[in-house]
């Protein structure tokens, strides 16, 4: 009997959770597209098919955020499924306890969690990428800034005369306003190459880079005829729109990035000079995201798992949504306090779930001795 309850529990619970993620999946791409139309849907905008492209490509992002909590509230509603029809009473009758009930619903849940992170995850990452990418260019008038690579930092802005500046360091301060070899790449509005400008430090200031030791090959003060030419300047300055806040803002969020990419991500970002402590504790979390989801099968279990006479569904219901609440309140703040260095990062992204864990085993314990 076990083996078979146990395949029939985590089938009730599989269903709730993929009919659950469909619902919030439409709510959440609803609020997103209503929201996008309010910002973008006026006469000269990006077009309804767009933004209904970009709602599409921003929800996977959030919904992982909520997860845990469409996890808790799937397998509630599972275990009352199964409660009022008294099958946890029946096998309970059958000297089955409560942990051996739970289990497969707990391993069903740290499978989808498992998932989660490993697959949907870069899903999330690649959409959410493509979404930054588009508001950009739609909502913002620019492309992505920034990006890393095992040579350093490269930068990209767009001069007023329609032309654009590729910006490569090999280090930088952990605000991105000074850069160390620092090269300039310029190009006209045609992508024809202009100048290459080699710096030993690049300081952005007041609306310039003010380069120091710069040596300049190609087109100088516009004169054609010195293109093969090279000069070398004590100091340059050259002007831009870019702000440290700007270039910071240019970040590849940690949920842009896929965990598969996010510790080669970690390494080069550390590498150019930057903090990894948002992308180092969103990689813990995510790894710690399975046992996650079987906490929340195991506490939405404690509170449902009872007989129908002895129960107060509303009441169980309500104080499973507490219980979530409360958890993913607690996760926000831990990897607030990681990512801003106030916390370890491993501790600051495990302890959400850990804390779930506890949880879910004192209310098992609870019930078991009830």
């Amino acid at each position: 009997m076990t083996g078979v309850f146990a395949r029939y529990e985590a089938r009730r619970l599989a269903f709730a959770f993929l009919t659950a993620a469909l619902i919030v999946f439409a709510l959440i791409c609803t609020v997103n597209l209503i929201e996008l139309l309010r910002r973008g849907g006026g006469e000269g905008g990006p077009g309804f098919a767009r933004l209904a492209a970009m709602a599409a490509l921003q929800t996977p992002s959030v919904m992982r955020k909520t997860f845990p909590f469409i996890m808790l509230l799937a397998a509630l509603w599972a275990y009352m499924a199964l409660a009022r029809r008294s099958e946890i009473t029946a096998a309970m009758a059958a000297g089955m306890s409560f942990w051996r009930i739970a289990a497969p619903g707990a391993l069903a849940a740290g499978l989808f969690g498992a998932a989660a992170a490993g697959g949907f995850d870069p899903l999330a990452a690649a959409a959410l990428d493509r979404f930054d990418r588009m508001e950009g260019r739609y909502f913002e008038g620019r492309e992505s800034l920034l990006s890393f690579s095992e040579e350093g930092l490269w930068l990209r802005e767009a001069r007023p005369d329609g032309g654009q500046t590729v910006i490569q360091a090999r280090r930088a301060d952990s605000g991105g306003a000074r850069l160390g070899e620092a090269t300039f790449f310029e190009f006209d509005s045609q992508d024809r190459f202009l100048r290459r400008i080699d710096a030993e430090e690049a300081r952005l200031d007041g609306g310039f880079w003010r380069l120091t030791e710069a040596s300049i090959l190609g087109e100088v003060r516009g004169d054609p005829l010195a293109s093969a030419e090279m000069t070398h300047e004590p100091a340059l300055d050259l002007p831009t729109h870019l702000t440290a806040d700007r270039i910071q803002e240019g970040f590849s969020s940690p949920e842009a990035t896929s965990i598969w990419r996010l510790p080669r991500f970690i390494r080069d970002l550390e590498a150019a000079g930057f903090s990894a402590r948002r992308h180092r504790t969103h990689f813990y979390a995510t790894l710690a995201s399975p046992l996650m989801f079987a906490a929340m099968a195991v506490i939405a279990a404690a509170f449902a798992a009872r007989p129908p006479r002895l129960t107060s569904y509303g009441l169980a219901a309500a104080g499973c949504a507490i219980t979530g609440f409360a958890l993913y309140f607690l996760g926000d703040v831990a990897l607030a306090l990681g990512g801003s260095g106030e916390a370890p990062a491993l501790l600051a992204a495990v302890a959400p779930s850990l804390s779930a864990a506890l949880a879910a085993a004192a209310l098992a314990a609870y019930l078991q001795g009830s």
